[in-house]
């Protein structure tokens, strides 16, 4: 801005020296020279103190910021601890009571949730001394205080004055032997409010804060040399290329506004996804707290709680597929997804899709008309991706055709060189179509042209994009035409390989599962609620059922029994004291066989494809994602018994 300011200037006086040949070059070399020395002070003046003052501003916006979150972490925390937290730890053999454990649960929670870097208890001890009670770290990091440890002296002081009832945070970086950290320490009364018992204190690395700054003020006078030199060469130019920079300029703002406007377009498209998914999240939530209410009512009432628990059943559903497709888009927009080719029957997994639509269909009153035309059916394929594909593009024309409305599908196979082929599916509508304006950003994320309270159609606008990017990924083609009050059609092209009839699995027949009855299972799962849920419904098809809370249990439990009593373990992975991962490893190094062998699936919340190849990589032999589906389960532990 200074530079363009002093051109002007420049300008200004050749146009009055014009006709002045004589003093031309005074003028401008005078100019010249007041540009460069405009251009030095500039640096200088950035370099020694807008730049410093930039830097402790951005160190007091910083500590602010991580103030507000100590308050907030200290307020949840508050709530969860009571004098017997702080005055029944004292020493590390405390660490095995329920107190600690409880506490230190919470604790890592908490820190693990806010991303903090420790969110920690202290007290007095009987001498006088102020040590950790408990440290919400995970026990295995190395910077884990074990309760009794001495306070550190680089935090002491701030220590000291919350256990003296004082609330105190550093308004500056503390320097620790490995780390520059933020620190806010909180008193905590006993219940009757006067006695100081301890305190809550919360731990932040500013470590890369720090160094951005110190590296910016050592370098300061190194920064303002160079620039200055670049000033100075830059200078010659100036005159010489005006013109050209102009122009370049005005180009650049145009091209500034162009992506202004995208950026803002982007961010209302945001902002419309979260009012969407909020609302259709919200929705489900309400309708399960509901029918769970209704179901406290009805505990009699045989065929209301039937349908009471299909409907909770039904809204968790909903729930499920919303969460799942925010991320698999991330997963997608962050390279994560792969493609996976198996031999299967087109038939069989388009009649399976199908399947899914008829009772929507019949409700809505449609009119459904399917064409195939496959002359071989055995292909290499994703058959995860493709039915999502095609599901979504069905779904979209059974929610926008109103009742009594038709929809068309043709399933084509087109042959191609030799053992290859396209497969071709179209879905058209005559529902209520799309806008031109909307076409140009329907394969955009969060890209709705109306929301769920507008249309009366549940979606989060997620759906399309996910197409787009699983067609791209599958290296096929999608085009969609429409036009708004007559309807849409979708095709979709997606090249693969031909199989032969022998490279096809047997199916398997899901619903006979007499072979499970009266097998013990080992379930290694910490939380009470999912782990009474797994043992009822595998109690249901007549196993027996044996359950640890962590890894460690687990691999005491299997040793201790038998050989081969139990047929399989069923481990969770996020598990205390010792993970599904590192129990697996464990059991798969035991000498003898008959216990190391034993076959292990992973049962899990982690449900992305990185976390099954690690379960496999620890040693397990089969994976199921939560939440569970009892036929899946069961299917996945025939498997093993069958063999």
């Amino acid at each position: 801005m200074h530079i363009r300011y002093n051109l002007g200037s420049i300008e200004e006086s050749m146009k009055k020296q014009r006709n002045k040949k004589d003093s031309f070059a005074k003028t401008y070399f005078l100019n010249f020279s007041v540009i460069i020395l405009l251009a030095l002070f500039l640096v200088f003046l950035y370099t020694y103190i807008i730049q410093h003052t930039y830097n402790n501003h951005m160190l007091h916006e910083l500590i602010n910021q991580n103030v507000e979150k100590a308050n907030t972490l200290y307020s949840y925390v508050l709530e969860q601890v009571n004098d017997d937290d702080f005055l029944s730890i004292n020493t590390e053999e405390d660490m095995k009571t329920k107190h600690y454990k409880k506490l230190h649960k919470k604790l890592e929670s908490f820190q693990d949730l806010n991303n903090a870097k420790a969110i920690f208890t202290v007290k007095y001890n009987a001498d006088g001394n102020a040590i950790i009670v408990v440290d919400g770290m995970d026990e295995k990091d190395e910077a884990f205080r074990k309760p009794g440890t001495s306070v550190s002296e680089d935090i002491l002081s701030i220590v000291t004055s919350a256990l003296q009832g004082d609330a105190l945070y550093t308004d500056e970086i503390i320097q620790t032997d490995n780390d520059q950290i933020f620190l806010a320490c909180y008193p905590v009364y006993a219940l009757d409010g006067n006695e100081v018992i301890g305190a809550i204190c919360v731990e932040n690395s500013l470590h890369y804060l720090y160094s951005f700054v110190e590296t910016n003020n050592r370098n300061a006078k190194i920064i303002a040399y160079v620039t200055g030199m670049i000033a100075i060469v830059l200078g010659i130019f100036i005159y010489i290329s005006f013109l050209s920079k102009y122009k370049k300029e005005k180009q650049q703002n145009a091209l500034l506004h162009d992506s202004m406007e995208a950026a803002d377009a982007a961010n209302k498209a945001k902002s419309t996804f979260l009012f969407n998914i909020s609302h259709d999240i919200r929705t489900p939530m309400n309708a399960i707290i509901g029918y769970a209410e209704l179901s406290e009512h009805h505990l009699d009432d045989r065929e209301n709680l039937k349908r009471h628990l299909s409907n909770i059943r039904i809204c968790g559903e909903k729930m499920l597929s919303i969460i799942d497709s925010v991320l698999e888009l991330s997963r997608i927009e962050n390279n994560k997804l792969k493609i996976e080719t198996i031999p299967v029957n087109l038939n069989e997994v388009f009649d399976s899709c199908m399947l899914m639509f008829d009772d929507s269909i019949k409700k809505k009153k449609q009119t459904l008309t399917i064409n195939k035309d496959i002359y071989h059916p055995e292909v290499y394929l994703d058959p995860t991706y493709i039915t999502e594909t095609f599901l979504n593009i069905v779904s979209n024309a059974n929610k926008y055709t109103l009742d009594g409305g038709r929809i068309d599908i043709s399933i084509t196979q087109i042959p191609k060189e030799k053992n290859a082929c396209e497969i071709q599916f179209v879905v058209s509508d005559n529902g209520i179509g799309m806008s031109e304006q909307f076409m140009t950003t329907i394969f955009d994320s969060f890209s709705r042209e109306h929301s769920s309270t507008i249309s009366g159609v549940e979606g989060t606008g997620l759906g399309m994009g996910i197409v787009k990017r699983l067609v791209d990924l599958m290296h096929g083609d999608i085009a969609v035409e429409s036009k708004l009050g007559e309807g849409s059609t979708f095709t979709v092209t997606i090249p693969l390989q031909l199989a032969s009839k022998e490279a096809l699995q047997p199916s398997f027949e899901e619903d006979d599962f007499s072979c499970l009855e009266g097998k013990h299972i080992l379930l290694a799962e910490d939380n009470d609620l999912n782990a009474e849920i797994a043992i009822e419904l595998l109690k249901e098809k007549g196993m027996i059922i044996d359950r640890t809370k962590d890894g460690i249990e687990c691999i005491d439990a299997l040793t201790k029994k038998k050989p081969y009593t139990y047929v399989c373990i069923l481990m969770d992975i996020q598990m205390p004291h010792m993970d599904g991962y590192e129990a697996a490893k464990s059991i798969r190094s035991l000498k003898d066989p008959s216990f190391s062998n034993i076959p292990i699936i992973a049962m899990t919340a982690n449900a992305f494809k990185e976390d099954q190849d690690k379960a496999y990589a620890s040693g397990m032999n089969d994976y199921i994602p939560k939440p569970i589906d009892i036929k899946n389960v069961c299917k996945t532990i025939s498997k093993y018994v069958q063999e």
